[in-house]
């Protein structure tokens, strides 16, 4: 079968196959709506270091659960073969209202819930500490308020939904001298010690700026790059985060390998994971097709442009 036709009839299918009642997704959390339907006993709560971070900081933030009622189970994974965990998330909403953008929110749209490598325990007190940014990308500064929402609990009735209460975080004004330093300092690690300086590339990852962009871009055509892929696949406009990946291969500074192929047809064809896919099977059919003939344009564009090795 050719791709692009099996690309047309697997997206279909995603499209109309229900979610693993375990994932939870942003965009279906209604804070008040879960508060009134959780069980007595069964809490979750979020702790943050400090309340107030500059802009692409990482922000480290612990979900507490708890459990004083009847015996209940949680799920005790940590990480999750398809990348972020699914059935936890973070929201936040500025001072109108509004939510801050989920910068991985497309690019999962694409992937499959595959669990990972852990088990059921009782739970009276459990712990987990998490990136927010996996799922937050505050574009400008400003004060927020932010909660969790997970499907993590489990009893004999089911999975169990919780949110957390919401907490008032700071967004402060990263200057161009502070980002400037960041950068060159992160990047310094990169160059020195490549995917093994782990906390540089995170650091650089959600500093989200074109900069530290064009410090990872070497690693993604490096095998387990994924954070550097991440970095391009979280920038707030992928059609330009397409442009310096090409431009990177057409000058001989990125190899084309598979994961640089993937980056580039990935972010190309973002716009259309980006809109509702649509509902009906007619129009579900002319979308997939579409898409199937963008990623073919856009494998034949990044192959014209380098030799693969």
């Amino acid at each position: 079968m050719k791709f692009g036709r099996f690309l047309t009839l697997a997206l279909a299918c995603i499209a109309a196959t229900p979610s693993p009642a375990r994932v939870i997704r942003a965009k279906e959390v209604d804070w008040q709506v879960i508060r009134n339907a959780e069980p007595p006993g069964l809490g979750l709560r979020v702790e943050l270091p400090k309340t107030t971070f500059y802009q692409g900081e990482i922000i480290p933030a612990t979900l507490v659960f708890t459990n004083t009622g009847p015996l209940r189970e949680i799920w005790t994974g940590t990480s999750d073969r398809s990348g972020r965990l699914p059935d936890m998330v973070f929201i936040a909403t500025d001072e109108a209202g509004q939510r801050v953008a989920d910068p991985l929110e497309w690019y999962r749209l694409r992937t499959f819930f595959s669990g990972g490598g852990a088990d059921y325990a009782p739970l009276g007190e459990w712990r987990i500490t998490l990136v927010a940014n996996e799922w937050l990308r505050f574009d400008r500064p400003g004060r927020y308020t932010l909660f969790a929402a997970s499907a993590r609990p489990y009893e004999t009735a089911g999975i169990t939904k919780l949110v957390s209460d919401p907490v008032a975080i700071t967004i402060a004004p990263l200057s161009q001298e502070d980002e400037r330093r960041i950068t060159t300092t992160a990047a310094r690690e990169v160059e020195l010690h490549d995917q093994w300086a782990q906390e540089a590339i995170t650091t650089l990852r959600h500093l989200g700026t074109p900069a530290s962009r064009a410090a990872l871009l070497r690693l993604v055509a490096e095998p387990g790059s994924f954070d550097a892929l991440a970095a391009f696949y979280t920038a707030p406009d992928p059609e330009e985060a397409a442009k310096v990946v090409l431009r990177a291969v057409r000058r001989g500074k990125l190899p084309l390998n598979q994961s640089v192929e993937d980056l580039y047809t990935t972010l190309k064809t973002a716009s259309f994971y980006r809109s509702p896919w649509p509902t009906d099977p007619e129009a579900a059919k002319r979308h997939g097709e579409k898409l199937a003939a963008a990623y073919a344009a856009a494998k034949q564009e990044i192959t014209r442009a380098g030799k693969p090795f």
